[in-house]
């Protein structure tokens, strides 16, 4: 008998509503450290009911105890916005994921759901990862991106795991050092660091600075990323000190590209105008609320 596999998109499973909630006002939420913590009783009231909110949270607590190993204490505003501060029980994300699974409600049912076809597939994409591949550049299109930017952009994840790659064999290790490196090649290819950078765009919380470069702005990036892997290969480069000046040498060329550029065009290549999801996003999906973003562990410090 031959059995024909059906893809994930084909089961029909939405990304649930509630994930939209955690960003709404709705939802109180803090950051702490880098990570935004949500406030378990806004979480909970978003699943069930809001005047079911605190029976449903104590009926949890008597199930499993061990729920409360998911929260901390976070110091965050009440719920009119000008109260003071005072410390609430919140989850990250991943804790608020699976205090959702716990919860039983049809919100929290279609949460389940969404995460056991999210599941299914990362298994597949495990042993196809062009399938991830893929899956990024139709989230990409459905946001709304010219398909030329998301050529570019694709293009530019790949020159970043090459170089990544690079990195980890030759001796760095955590963010700290991927946050060095990363910055010595933006300062001396665009005169700033990616915080800068990322002021510079007006980008706030957990938006990523590429996805909202031009492709222009990534090819540069891209162009810098690619030469110091040729570096670090071509130098045999072991220490941060020496990863460091190769950086700092693509971060040349990238200036000397640009300023090259900007002659010709008689225009800046970073535009520092912010391009929000809104504007992006591809006007015949039906999903409303702003995306939320699932990386690996560690992505934010490679992927600026």
């Amino acid at each position: 008998m031959v059995i024909k596999r059906m893809g994930r998109e084909g089961r029909g499973v939405r990304r649930p509503v509630i994930l939209a909630a955690l960003e709404s006002e709705g939802v109180r939420r803090a950051a702490v450290e880098g990570r935004t913590f949500y406030a378990v009783l806004d979480v909970v009231a978003a699943a069930t009911d809001p005047a079911l909110a605190a029976t449903a949270w104590q009926n949890l607590l008597q199930r499993d105890p061990g729920v409360l190993d998911l929260c901390l204490r976070v110091p965050m505003t009440g719920a009119d916005g000008d109260e003071p501060e005072e410390l609430m029980l919140a989850a990250d994300l991943e804790g608020v994921l699976r205090l959702l699974q716990m919860i039983e409600s049809p919100r929290s049912g279609a949460v389940r759901q969404w995460l056991a076809a999210c599941g299914a597939s990362r298994v597949d994409e495990a042993d196809n990862p062009e399938l991830a591949v893929a899956r990024a550049r139709r989230e990409y299109e459905r946001r709304g991106y010219p398909r030329q930017w998301v050529d570019q952009r694709m293009r530019s994840i790949a020159a970043r795991a090459e170089l990544v790659g690079e990195w980890h064999k030759r001796g760095a290790d955590g963010s700290d050092d991927f946050r060095r490196l990363t910055n010595a090649l933006f300062q001396d290819a665009f005169g700033v660091d990616v915080e800068a950078y990322r002021q510079l765009k007006r980008l706030v919380g957990r938006e990523t600075l590429r996805d909202h470069m031009t492709d222009l702005e990534l090819a540069l990036v891209s162009l810098g990323e690619t030469v110091a892997a040729t570096l670090h290969r071509a130098r045999g480069s072991r220490r941060m000190d020496e990863l460091e000046r190769d950086m700092i040498a693509a971060g040349r060329v990238v200036a000397e590209t640009r300023q090259r550029i900007e002659k010709e065009s008689g225009r800046p290549v970073i535009e520092e105008a912010r391009k929000t999801w809104t504007d992006r996003r591809n006007p015949r999906d039906d999903r409303s609320g702003r995306e939320v973003l699932f990386r690996a562990v560690g992505e934010s410090a490679r992927t600026p």
